[in-house]
């Protein structure tokens, strides 16, 4: 008996996206979506990821209309990519900017 598994691209996972959301990731970042993804992490969550690297200014409110879900579904996805250290927030939620954790 042979079991198969399918292999995350190490490419960004833009398939079905809106040209303007499809935003390409560096390898090393890309990689590690890439892992999240298969441990069960949803595109809509990779979206939003790629809009904040794309624009670390960017607010939730209009990350959710970008992506086309609530302001409250945005702050669940944010702080599910918070809580695998893909993502952090410095200073106010009004004058702060987001921050990608690297490493």
């Amino acid at each position: 008996m042979e079991l198969i598994l399918p292999v995350p691209s190490t490419k960004s996972s833009n398939v079905g996206l809106p040209n303007e959301l499809s935003i390409e990731l560096p390898e090393r970042l890309s990689i590690r979506l890439s892992k999240e993804l298969s441990k069960g992490l949803s595109e809509t969550a990779a979206t939003i990821f790629r809009l904040i690297y794309a624009d670390n200014y960017i607010t939730r409110g209009d990350i959710a209309k970008k992506v086309g879900v609530s302001v409250t579904a945005v702050q669940k996805h944010v702080n599910k990519l918070k809580s695998i250290r893909l993502l952090d927030r410095e200073g106010s939620a009004s004058h702060g900017h987001w921050i990608i954790i690297e490493n």
